[in-house]
């Protein structure tokens, strides 16, 4: 999955792109999230992404 922007205007965006893929992320044993040259944002944006990580 490659993020390029947690920018506040794409929540929506964000949001319906999130539960789109919800249930291939629960399907699948790992995670890998690009977030080359992302621009940053708010960080409301990944809530919806932390019940997949851990450290």
């Amino acid at each position: 999955m490659r993020l390029s922007s947690f920018d506040r205007g794409l929540i929506d965006e964000l949001n319906a792109f999130y539960e789109s893929i919800a249930s291939d992320l629960n399907s699948k044993p790992f995670l890998i999230i690009d977030l080359r040259n992302n621009g940053g944002g708010d960080e409301r944006r990944y809530f919806k992404l932390l019940p997949y990580l851990y450290t």
